[in-house]
């Protein structure tokens, strides 16, 4: 049977559609970055980092041996944004088990770049620590709506925000109509 970060960590991708506390703990990524207005999932810097995680996941099958691995399923797609002054930055993201290591992504690097002959070097690897949190499932609510939600729920148990380059806003692309919007407390 393959892992699915949907099914068997419920408690960061199918969180209930009322605010909670939740502590995220150190996780792994596939990431891009850029400033600007944040690329949507149809968009061809998205389809790079898939295409790049695509061949992690299929690593065995294409002829690449990766230690411990395990069959599992694609996550969602995941963004991260935040203010610097005027500017905004972002980060796609796609989460990738444990198992992976520095040298099976430059694998995955290579492999997509020279099969389909396209650039991926601003793709890296990265781990990030969120910490506690608060968080929901927007669900048939607009992103703004639910963001005013949480900040409500938040300052309601006397938390603040804690956003920023270090901490970002995420959300967690489900569907078009699921996102899962986390945003850092202290």
């Amino acid at each position: 049977m393959s892992f699915d970060f949907k099914k068997d960590q419920r408690e960061y991708y199918c969180p209930p559609v009322r605010p909670h506390v939740v502590f995220v703990p150190q996780m792994r990524y596939l990431s891009i970055s850029g400033e600007g207005r944040c690329p949507q999932s149809d968009e061809p810097v998205f389809s790079l980092l898939r295409n790049v995680a695509s061949a992690l996941r299929d690593a065995p099958r294409c002829g690449h041996d990766c230690p411990g691995f395990q069959d599992y399923v694609l996550p969602p797609p995941e963004m991260m944004t935040w203010k610097e002054g005027r500017r905004t930055l972002w980060k796609r993201l796609y989460r990738l088990p444990d198992f992976f290591s520095h040298e099976d992504v430059e694998w995955a690097l290579a492999y997509v770049s020279g099969k389909k002959r396209i650039d991926v070097g601003s793709i890296m690897m990265e781990t990030i620590s969120e910490g506690m949190c608060a968080q929901m499932l927007c669900q048939d609510k607009s992103a703004r709506k639910v963001r005013e939600e949480l900040s409500a729920y938040i300052a309601s148990f006397g938390y603040r925000e804690d956003t920023g380059p270090v901490r970002p806003l995420h959300e967690i692309l489900l569907s078009s109509r699921r996102i899962v919007l986390r945003i850092p407390i202290a």
